[in-house]
Parts: structure tokens; sequence; C-alpha cells
């Protein structure tokens, strides 16, 4: 879904802290956007200079991936997960699929969450392209976690429309998505640069936006 912007006025490289308003003048939606753009901009920037490109706090560091090979060698708080969130689906761990852990963590400055464990394979919008193996014990494979900002429309929440102005949708809304990732084959040099190749995260719209 695209949005309906005047344009994207965002440059970091311009080096811009905030965005001062005149009076008398036309306030534009790209002025509005690009002071929280120059904020989250900042703070994401910061993030990442206090913690690094990808980190997790101490106590509730997630997206920890469990296997049926490596899940006997989990810390007892970890173990007491697995068996809660595998009796609550009423299934085992077979070597096809794994257990993504709940917790936080933060990747390029951008914090995600996940509020309870759930299975690779139950994450939206899988299968991901290649990310199917038949048996992890039988394939080499690096887990990784991708994550993005998107654009969220009316269409897409009804709840964005104002129903005092019958329905009429006002502001959009961005969200932070995530999905982990399967790369099998790390070694493969065509893989490692596909995955070395991925955007930054950044939000992007276009004045008068084309089909792809």
């Amino acid at each position: 879904m695209k949005g309906d912007f005047s344009r994207d006025s965002y440059r970091p490289e311009s080096r811009f802290s905030r965005v001062v308003m005149q009076q008398g003048r036309v306030q534009l939606d790209s002025d509005w956007n690009e002071q929280n753009s120059i904020l989250i901009g900042t703070i994401r920037a910061l993030t990442r200079d206090l913690f690094g490109p990808y980190a997790g706090p101490a106590a509730e560091c997630g997206f920890r991936i469990v296997t049926a090979e490596n899940r006997q060698g989990l810390p007892n708080e970890a173990q007491a997960e697995v068996e809660e969130a595998l009796k609550a689906d009423k299934g085992s761990l077979g070597d096809e699929d794994m257990l993504i852990l709940a917790g936080r963590y933060y990747v390029g400055g951008m914090p995600i969450a996940l509020e309870r464990a759930m299975r690779f394979r139950a994450q939206l919008g899988y299968p991901f392209g290649q990310d199917q193996v038949s048996s992890l014990r039988q394939h080499n494979w690096l887990a990784y976690l991708d994550v993005w900002e998107e654009y969220v429309c009316a269409d897409q929440d009804p709840y964005l429309r104002e129903a005092a102005l019958n329905g009429v949708d006002t502001c959009g809304r961005a969200r932070i998505r995530w999905q982990v990732r399967l790369m099998v084959d790390p070694k493969n040099q065509d893989a490692a640069a596909a995955l070395a190749a991925t955007g930054t995260g950044r939000l992007k719209a276009r004045a008068n936006p084309t089909e792809d």
C-alpha cells in the first residue's frame, strides 16, 4: 500500500536537528513527517551507538532459536518456555521446524518484540521463498532477523478511519515488521551477498508512485 504524500523531504545527510515552524506559512505534510523522521533517526542512531547494530536486554533478550537438536542444552527458564509453548499447541518439535522464543531485541536501532514463543512456520507470510528445509540436521543453515518499517493505511486497518468524519481516512501509520528467516548453505557466496544487500529498513514515499 502507498500513502498520499506530497514528498519525502527527510535527508539524513543534511544533519538537521529539527523542523522550525514559521508564522503565516502554509503547513505541509512533508514538514510534519520530516520532524518525526529526524527524531526517530536520532533515537535509532543513539540506540546503535549504545548497543551496537543488534542487541537485546539481558533479562528479556528475545528471538532465541530452539530446535529439536539444541533444546536439551537450554537454561531452565528457556526450557520452561519451550515446554509451555509445545503444550499450548499440543504438538512436538520436529526436525523440520523450530521455536522462536519470546522477548525483545534491537536491530539497526529498531525495537522489536515477541510476546510469546511461536513456531518458525507459524510466522505471518510463511513460507518466505527458499526458507524451507525438510530436515534441519541435514543442512547447514543460518537463522537471521529481517526487520523493516512499513506504511499502514486505513484500507489495511479500518480503525484508522475517523467515524466523526463519516469514515474519512486522515493520517496513516508506520509499523516495524520482522521475520526470522533461514539462509540455507550460508557459505554459498550468492546467498551471503543477498543477505549483505538488504535494505536500511527506512520507510519511503513517492509523490507520483508507479507500479513496479
